[in-house]
Order: structure tokens, then sequence, then C-alpha cells
């Protein structure tokens, strides 16, 4: 029997998306799965083989093919609603926005399933920061390195979006509030009861889906905003002088936001729609386990 292909975008090796390798084989351990080979610029046809559509804005026109797609969890955005066909079946999606988006009712609303490592964790490191902040994949493949300089002047710990999903979860576990723009750093946040900010420095973070994510937790979503840094000048002289004066303002403003009141969303909301998503996962297993091929 084929591998279960599970479909993730991993083009800039982000952590939010490679917790789908990490998490599914832990929560199905008796399903055969790997990772399906992505193209960059186009839709990724799996042939005869299934396919688990998981964690991520997926639902849009750059939906896989395959012989069976399942879906559990992924959120709508990024252009076209997805072409589903006879062999697409759904059991969940992110949050409300989505399920709308598909025409569906509102009970598929369930969370993002990122949420769930929070079933596999270590004993809990010593914290070591009051604040750290997490930029969003864009914004460190923009400007290498720099934020990091941001957050070390700050005194603030740091967060790449590249780093592994191990070392993600134990540098959250390591802060007592997390600044991010990264939508999975505050759904990973969530999952650990660290309290979170979310920020946003450029017009290119998708509002739809982080209000779909706070939504599906019955928060709002109310962003601070960071002026970006600067990324690209022809001179030397321009640009060295940008990037100062923007790395100034990034860090008054950073500091700022800091003192926002955070979001926690209740505990209760967060373990029904934790226990309502495993639910669906251990149907999709009955399923999936019955499916003839």
């Amino acid at each position: 029997m084929s591998p279960l292909q599970i479909y993730y975008w991993d083009v800039h090796n982000n952590f939010g998306d490679l917790i789908n390798p990490w998490l599914w084989p832990k929560l199905m351990p008796e399903i055969d799965m790997e990772p399906l080979p992505k193209k960059e610029d186009g839709i990724v046809d799996a042939g005869d083989k299934d396919v688990l559509v998981g964690i991520g804005t997926l639902l849009n026109a750059r939906f896989p093919k395959g012989r069976k797609l399942y879906v559990m969890g992924s959120g709508v955005g990024y252009g076209e609603r997805p072409p589903l066909g006879d062999n697409t079946k759904i059991y969940c999606v992110r949050g409300p926005l989505s399920a709308k988006a598909l025409d569906l009712p509102e009970s598929y609303a369930a969370i993002d399933a990122g949420v769930l490592v929070n079933r596999f964790l270590p004993e809990a490191p010593s914290v070591k920061y009051k604040f750290s902040y997490m930029p969003q994949i864009s914004s460190v493949v923009k400007c290498p390195g720099v934020w990091e300089k941001v957050c070390n002047e700050l005194g603030f710990g740091y967060l790449d979006p590249t780093y592994s999903v191990d070392q993600t979860i134990q540098n959250i576990r390591e802060t007592e509030v997390l600044l991010t723009e990264s939508m999975h750093g505050a759904i990973i946040a969530e999952a650990l009861r660290v309290p979170w900010i979310p920020i946003v420095t450029r017009q290119e973070i998708l509002g739809f889906k982080w209000q779909d994510w706070c939504y599906s937790i019955n928060e709002e979503y109310s962003p601070i905003s960071v002026p970006p840094i600067y990324e690209k000048y022809k001179d030397s002289f321009l640009r060295n002088m940008k990037e100062k004066l923007s790395i100034q303002k990034a860090k008054s403003m950073l500091l700022k936001a800091s003192k926002n009141k955070p979001t926690l969303g209740k505990e209760s909301v967060l373990n029904s729609k934790s226990e309502y998503l495993l639910e669906k996962i251990e149907l999709f297993r009955e399923d999936y386990k019955n499916e003839p091929r």
C-alpha cells in the first residue's frame, strides 16, 4: 500500500508548515505517511495516491490532485477557492470563515490542528524572557538577520520561523509573552498557554486567516502595527542610513507593542475544540482503515 501523502506548503522551511510531518505521524502512528513533494509554482499531482491536506492555508486554487483527498483542519486563503471534486472529503476546517467560504455548515469549523502539539511535550524548560518576538517567514526572507538584531538590542527572545518545531516549542515555553507576526506562533503559544500579541509589519499579512483562527477560539484579531525594516537599496550609503533608521523605529514600536494586553483564549474553549478535532481525526482513521484500495 502506498503511504498516505501529507500535503503542506514548505517552500521556505517554515516551522508552521513543518508541523505537519512532525505532528500527523504522532497522532496516527499506525498509518504509513510521507511528505508530498511540492512545486513552488503549480498544483501538485499525487497521481493514484491518497492525500491528507493538513495544517496551513491550503484551501485555494493550488489544491492538490490525488486518488482520495482528506481535509483535516486546513484553512481558506491566498486566492480562489479550491477545485473540490467528488474524491475530496472534508472532515473539518480551521475556523468559521473557512467553513463559510466553502459553503459548509459552521459545524465543520474546528480549530487549527497545530494546537495538538500540546499532546507531545517534554518537560517544561525554565522561562528565560519576559518577551519574545517571532516574525513572519517572508519578513525573515526579505531581511535576514535584522529582526534577530532588533530582539537582541531589546533584550527580547528571538524565534526564527525557520527553527525546527521542537526548538520553536521550547523557545515559546521559555517566554512569558510572545509577540508574533507568524500566525502559527500564536497558535502554538495558545496551545502552550503562553499569552500572545499579534504583530503586523506588512500589507501582505493575510488578515482573513488570522481572523479565521481567532474566531475559532472566540477571540478578536487586533494586531499591533510595527513598521517594516527597509530591505534593499542600490546605494550603500542610502541603504545603511535607511536600515539604521528603520531598525530604530522598529525597536521603539516593538517595545511599545509589548505593553499592550496580550491575548489568551479560554482554556475550556481550546480543550473543547481540540477534543472535537480529535473526534474528527478518529473518524478519519476509521474511514481510512476501511477504505477499499
